[in-house]
């Protein structure tokens, strides 16, 4: 069987592994003056470490830990902030300490777990995803499914990878990483319909402007030989979807090869027209609304 003409992997940090969890405060409980300025503080670092100011969130967030070191959220968002600034070592530290003082923080050991995928210390990464799917009070399940599957993907292992990714879904039936994931999977397998309908559920809801997840709907309705669909998408993604340079490229190669492959006719272009008129009024309403997007790193 020929390998696809078309076939580009272009792959955001989005999907690459959902991972880096910051935890937020909150209490209950009176707090001390020392307790109250280490909340202040932590919080500060936390917006710092979300806006990626880095050094500015270590700053802060250590000095919350010097006024409340047994505090186990902050120890994690302090290890998150040395982990992006390069240094993962005190970030595995940071991680251990504050799983000793909450051995039920799971964004903590799924942190450390996915730090450990990155090192490829596999083994390591297994058994502490592994202790996070004993909690089954954790909500974040789907996504200790996705990391496995990332996890057995860097191995070879498809097998289990799909496993998981399935697992995952049953979880959060509209996980876009999952759906991204499974979708390359099945279009590596030349299940061109399948990756299709996956990559379709990627760019949903919340994942709408999930780039990738657009381009590679268009590559597979060009697999399917749906030419004028595969047109749509990917005038779609050059005039709406992205300023990343990098992908605009793409896709008007992809559109330059689509017309060798298959020339649009004059009654294509009157129902390309008709469409494109269509995406601009619904375009128009959707950028009135407000979208609240999931983060796979917070």
């Amino acid at each position: 069987m020929n390998k696809m003409p078309f076939k580009i992997w272009p792959m955001s940090g989005l999907f690459m592994v959902a991972m880096l969890w910051l935890a937020a405060c909150s209490s209950s409980t009176p707090l001390s003056k020392e307790e109250r300025q280490a909340q202040i503080l932590y919080g500060q670092g936390t917006a710092e470490l979300m806006k990626k100011d880095y050094a500015n969130a270590i700053s802060h967030l250590e000095q919350a830990n010097k006024l409340t070191p047994k505090d186990s959220n902050i120890l994690n968002n302090l290890a998150m902030a040395y982990y992006f600034k390069k240094q993962t070592a005190s970030a595995v530290d940071y991680l251990n300490q504050s799983l000793e003082v909450n051995p039920k923080n799971q964004d903590a050991r799924s942190n450390l777990a996915t730090i450990y995928m990155e090192q490829k210390k596999y083994g390591q990464a297994l058994a502490t995803y592994q202790q996070v799917l004993q909690d089954v009070t954790y909500p974040k399940q789907h996504v200790t499914h996705y990391n496995l599957a990332k996890l057995y993907l860097a191995q070879g292992q498809k097998t289990q990878a799909l496993q998981e990714l399935k697992l995952s879904l049953e979880e959060d039936p509209d996980y876009c990483q999952a759906n991204f994931t499974l979708g390359q999977i099945y279009a590596q397998e030349y299940r061109y319909q399948q990756a299709l309908e996956c990559f379709k559920k990627s760019t949903r809801g919340t994942c709408i402007q999930n780039i990738d997840g657009h381009y590679q709907q268009a590559l597979m309705e060009i697999e399917l030989k749906h030419y004028s669909e595969a047109r749509s998408i990917l005038r779609d993604i050059i005039e709406h979807y992205t300023q990343d340079e990098r992908y605009l490229a793409m896709a008007n190669e992809a559109l330059r090869k689509l017309e060798r492959l298959a020339p649009e006719s004059e009654i294509e272009r009157i129902k390309s027209r008709w469409d494109e008129k269509q995406n601009q009024i619904w375009h128009a309403q959707k950028d009135a609304t407000p979208t609240e997007f999931k983060s796979s790193n917070f």
